[in-house]
């Protein structure tokens, strides 16, 4: 298992130089391809480690020639060690303006390798671009220890700077064996933890250093999504109406988290205007069930044409959903002829469960 490095292990690492960050190569990986490209100047903000190594590494804020801020970015020199034994990796990370996995690039001379001494293959890159991607990975709850089976038989031999090993792809257990990338297992490890560990806390502090009114609105009409639900948790719930067309827009593409939290956070009167509450309405639909209930709970604030939408979406609602749809409609105090119709359609449909209720609820109207 890998152990804490010498004076000289350090020195070594050192006199190998680390790449300048301006001659950085186009990553492999890049989930904002247009902030790297746009990227021109660099700014040191600071150092972070890994807690299984004694090295530091630097950690650049890309800005554009505006100065505006696009990517974080570190050229990593690392060592991966089996049982004390180690090996340099060469590496780009790149991290959203979040703290975010952004991406990583390698160089031609210098790739990354499994213990076997194979180069990894583009199957393997995907694999592990994968994984850095996981902000939940298993080996965010693992020690290194945790990792592999020490009562395992190792399925080979390698042999590494003339020392025979076992291959670490033998004994790693199973669970973890499906996340990572068969036989770079430490690799996996290391470069995981550079992404989510020490560097991620260290830019969210950065960024809140830096954010000022125009990056919440930039990052509110973003196409990022994390970009997005940065702003949403940052704005004042009262600034959801001076933003609303461009909130509803985020709400009918994003995730149900997201979408979970905009009707949480949101003003009750932000869905009074038709326009707004069609807008959100419109995609009752295609979203998840927590949605669909946090919306039809919304209706007594939100503008009276959502009943008459709903009305045309009943039978995909849960019972409970539905009761609280008559509930509301009963409260409204009047039904236009299109809702009723629609209703007497959904009472009479064979193949809804539920349609019995409505025709209770409508034999005393």
């Amino acid at each position: 298992m890998e152990k804490s490095l010498g004076l000289a292990t350090l020195l070594f690492f050192l006199l190998l130089g680390i790449v300048s960050v301006e001659d950085r190569n186009p990553p492999l990986f890049c989930t904002l391809d247009q902030a790297w490209e746009a990227a021109e100047t660099e700014q040191l903000i600071g150092r972070f480690s890994n807690k299984d190594t004694l090295l530091e590494h630097d950690l650049y804020l890309l800005s554009d020639s505006a100065g505006q801020p696009q990517l974080f970015y570190a050229d990593v020199l690392t060592p991966v060690c089996i049982d004390g034994v180690c090996k340099p990796v060469f590496i780009e990370l790149y991290w959203d303006l979040t703290g975010g996995y952004a991406g990583y690039g390698v160089y031609e001379d210098k790739p990354l390798t499994k213990f076997d001494h194979d180069e990894f293959l583009p199957q393997d890159h995907k694999k592990l671009d994968q994984l850095l991607a996981d902000n939940n990975s298993v080996l965010r709850r693992k020690e290194l220890s945790d990792l592999f089976d020490e009562q395992a038989t190792a399925l080979k031999k390698i042999e590494f700077q003339g020392e025979e090993l076992d291959a670490v792809s033998g004994a790693t257990k199973k669970e973890i064996k499906e996340s990572i990338v068969e036989g770079a297992l430490y690799s996996c490890y290391t470069l995981w933890h550079l992404i989510h560990g020490e560097a991620a806390r260290d830019i969210e502090d950065y960024l809140d250093s830096i954010y000022t009114e125009a990056l919440e609105e930039r990052f509110l009409f973003s196409d990022y999504g994390p970009y997005n639900y940065y702003a949403l948790k940052a704005m004042e719930a009262g600034s959801f109406s001076q933003y609303g067309d461009r909130i509803a827009t985020i709400f009918g593409t994003t995730k149900p988290l997201i979408r979970t939290y905009i009707l949480k956070k949101m003003p009750a009167d932000l869905l009074r205007p038709e326009d707004l509450s069609r807008q959100f309405y419109q995609h009752f639909a295609a979203v998840d069930i927590n949605t669909k209930t946090l919306l039809i709970n919304h209706l007594p604030q939100a503008h009276s044409s959502a009943l008459t939408l709903l009305s045309t979406q009943l039978e995909i609602m849960t019972k409970n959903q539905l009761k609280t749809y008559l509930e509301v409609l009963a409260a409204n105090g009047s039904m236009s002829a299109e809702i009723r119709k629609n209703l007497e359609a959904s009472a009479g449909s064979q193949e809804y469960a539920y349609g019995y209720l409505i025709g209770q609820w409508l034999s005393g109207r």
